[in-house]
């Protein structure tokens, strides 16, 4: 058999546009995974996009701040006794998310 070529038509497929990968980010300066501390009140800092939302959550607390334009945040939060997984997330104004954990455990005792 044999196909007329005004039969014959050409299809075009163009390679489709690659959703652009996440450019929000959150990067933990301080404190340390699986850090160990005698100070109940920590300082969770690090770096972001410029304007993030920031929310660092425990079982117990939860803090919210903006990063600077820089990206820069700084924020303090309670520990309970013993060990505490802290949950940073940061939003950006298009509304994506990016999210740390790390855990610090609050401790008297004397090593």
């Amino acid at each position: 058999k044999k196909v007329d070529p005004s039969d014959i038509k050409n299809i075009t497929i163009e390679n489709p546009t690659p959703s652009p990968s996440s450019s929000v980010f959150v990067t933990i300066e301080r404190p340390t995974d699986e850090e160990v501390t005698d100070e109940r009140i920590i300082t969770i800092s690090g770096k972001t996009v410029p304007n993030a939302k920031i929310v660092v959550l425990t079982e117990s607390n939860e803090e919210a701040a903006v990063a600077a334009s820089n990206g820069n945040f700084s924020t303090e939060i309670a520990l309970d006794d013993g060990e505490n997984i802290i949950e940073i997330s940061a939003i950006a104004q298009n509304g994506e998310i990016a999210k740390a954990k790390l855990t610090v455990t609050y401790s008297t005792e004397t090593f």
